[in-house]
């Protein structure tokens, strides 16, 4: 026969503290999911566009997790956007650049910040939910830190052989037209 023990008090504040940190997160996939739709319209590099079409399988997985979370842990309390500072970022960007390889090279760098935070968060749901015995959700926030860290690979790659090298031509060729007038 197997006893049942009354969850602590530190076990409680646990699942609390997993619970709103979860709901965050997910929140923060979903927005970044629908920055993913602005990022191809942005982005000039073919390779920056077929990398962000590959994201797409993102928002399946967000969905799921939510549903399992919901399943498991009742509903979320409301929607969290702490990452207030990210869309003001992005939007800094837009204003600031102009279509083209500065640009897309600009764009890696924040979608690159963006993964980090976010697997940085993931790893420590993940340990959370080891902690709180969920398997499950353990196993899906390691999905998560894989996936990330498997599109940062492929963003770094396609930075380091052609957009930074493209941006970089580009922004010599701005720099050159303002120092140097062919007509006098």
């Amino acid at each position: 026969m197997k006893i049942k023990r009354k969850k602590s008090k530190t076990h409680q504040s646990m699942q609390q503290l997993y619970d709103a940190l979860a709901s965050q997160e997910l929140s923060e996939m979903n927005m970044l999911v629908m920055a993913i739709a602005n990022l191809k319209e942005e982005a000039s590099s073919r390779s920056l566009t077929f990398l962000l079409g590959n994201f797409s399988g993102t928002k399946r997985r967000v969905e799921y997790v939510k549903q399992s979370l919901q399943s498991s842990a009742g509903s979320f309390q409301r929607e969290h956007f702490s990452s207030v500072g990210f869309q003001r970022e992005w939007i800094a960007l837009l204003e600031r650049t102009s279509k083209g390889p500065v640009r897309d090279a600009a764009m890696i760098a924040w979608l690159q910040k963006i993964l980090h935070s976010h697997m940085a968060s993931c790893r420590m749901l993940s340990i959370l939910a080891k902690v709180l015995e969920r398997a499950e959700e353990k196993e899906l926030f390691e999905g998560f830190v894989a996936q990330a860290l498997d599109a940062d690979s492929q963003l770094s790659d396609a930075a380091d052989n052609t957009i930074n090298f493209d941006a970089a031509l580009d922004e010599n060729r701005n720099l050159v037209r303002e120092h140097y007038n062919p007509n006098l």
